[in-house]
């Protein structure tokens, strides 16, 4: 179960310089939004939930796009930059049935307290034949560091992310129409060491947001074990970022 006022928190403290240093979140938006194109007609209103910093909406101007973020530190930097975006939680939108043509959704979903709960929102708001495009980061993401961390301790110290098939089967059982998947997506990332490695999470706002997560700073000693139980490659410390995509459609 994930912890929404670390959430809240977490993503809040990293708006300011998120578009510098969230690369990998930009590439995956930016291939999602060209997947898009096939399936949302020209002029279509589009939901972007979990818009961040609002950089889709800039991007891709032949669409009505407004966005949602629960997050308040990323929707004041949004609206900065003048466009339409609304703080609320993707599992209760605060939206009317049958209201939007489209909704996207890049690397958000992972988040979700219950993934079923914000399918079922998605599907609440869109129109008949409407289409969602949606990526998230699943089972196996940050696995070497989740490896690496069980020479230090117990805890839990990375987000449990969902198994992809397991997420497809409740998105048919709701009803959602699974009209294209790619659950074999790897993004690969290296680091001079693990402290900048994990700077980078902070750094995006995607570090450990599991309720009875450990809490407090990592010690130089465990520091130390975590870099040397760390599978190295080619003198590199590897992250790997594990992606779903897919396009849903509303019957």
């Amino acid at each position: 179960m994930f912890d929404k006022n670390i959430i809240k928190v977490n993503f809040s403290q990293a708006a300011a310089q998120y578009d510098h240093h969230a690369k990998l979140q930009a590439e995956i938006r930016k291939q999602a939004a060209t997947l898009a194109a096939d399936y949302f007609p020209k002029k279509a209103t589009v939901l972007d939930i979990g818009c961040g910093t609002a950089e889709f909406a800039l991007e891709n101007k032949n669409w009505n796009v407004f966005g949602l973020d629960i997050s308040y530190g990323m929707c004041a930097v949004a609206s900065a930059k003048k466009t339409t975006v609304i703080n609320a939680d993707a599992s209760a939108l605060p939206l009317k049935d049958a209201s939007v043509d489209c909704v996207f959704s890049s690397l958000a979903l992972q988040w979700a307290e219950d993934p079923e709960v914000v399918i079922k929102e998605i599907l609440r708001v869109l129109k008949p034949n409407g289409t969602a495009v949606i990526t998230t980061f699943v089972r196996g993401t940050l696995s070497e560091l989740e490896e690496a961390f069980k020479a230090v301790d117990s805890a839990p110290h990375i987000s449990k992310f969902i198994e992809p098939a397991q997420l497809l089967i409740r998105i048919a059982h709701i009803g959602g129409l699974v009209l294209e998947v790619d659950d074999d997506q790897t993004y690969m990332q290296y680091h001079d060491d693990v402290l900048s490695l994990m700077r980078s999470i902070k750094n995006i706002g995607a570090s450990n947001k599991i309720v009875g997560r450990r809490k407090g700073l990592t010690t130089p000693a465990q520091l130390k074990k975590l870099e040397q139980s760390y599978k190295m490659e080619n003198g590199k410390y590897p992250a790997s970022w594990n992606v779903l995509t897919m396009v849903i459609g509303k019957p």
